[in-house]
C-alpha cells in the first residue's frame, strides 16, 4: 500500500482587514498559512489541502481579487499539489473556475489518484433547500 501525506488547514478567512465582527483578525491569516505551508514542507507532505474559506470579503472585488491572488501565490510556491473545497466564504465570492484561474489551486469536486490510494473531493456549496452558494445569496 501506497502513503500519501496531507497537510490540512481550514477557515484561515484571510483579507486585508485588520478586524471582521468583534474579534476575528482576518489580515493575520497569511503568517498563519505561510506558518502551516512551511511546516507541510518541512514535513515532507504530498498534498495540500483547503478545506474552505481560504478568504473572506474584503468590501471590493479588486481586493478580493488580490487577497486571492496573493495566498494562492503563497501556498503554490511551495512546490506541493493543493487543492480546495472552497467553503461558502469563498463561493459567494468566486465561481470554481474563477477561483482556480486567480489562485491556481485546484477545487472541488475532484479526484486524486496515486498508486492504489483515491482521494475524492466533495463541494459541499448548496444551502438546504439545494441551491448553490454564490454572490445572489
Amino acid at each position: 500500500m501506497s502513503n500519501v501525506k496531507i497537510g490540512l488547514f481550514a477557515d484561515s478567512h484571510y483579507c486585508s482587514k485588520e478586524l471582521l465582527g468583534t474579534n476575528r483578525r482576518p489580515v493575520l491569516s497569511y503568517n498563519k498559512i505561510k506558518d502551516s505551508v512551511g511546516e507541510f514542507m518541512l514535513n515532507g507532505v504530498d498534498l495540500i489541502v483547503c478545506l474552505g474559506d481560504l478568504i473572506d470579503d474584503d468590501g471590493e472585488m479588486s481586493r478580493n481579487i488580490l487577497n486571492l491572488e496573493r495566498v494562492g501565490k503563497l501556498i503554490n510556491e511551495s512546490g506541493v499539489e493543493s487543492i480546495c473545497c472552497m467553503g461558502n466564504h469563498d463561493a459567494v465570492l468566486f465561481t470554481n473556475d474563477e477561483f482556480e484561474r486567480i489562485s491556481g489551486i485546484k477545487t472541488a469536486p475532484a479526484t486524486l489518484a496515486r498508486d492504489d490510494i483515491r482521494l475524492i473531493f466533495l463541494d459541499a456549496n448548496y444551502a438546504k433547500d439545494g441551491v448553490r452558494y454564490n454572490s445572489q445569496n
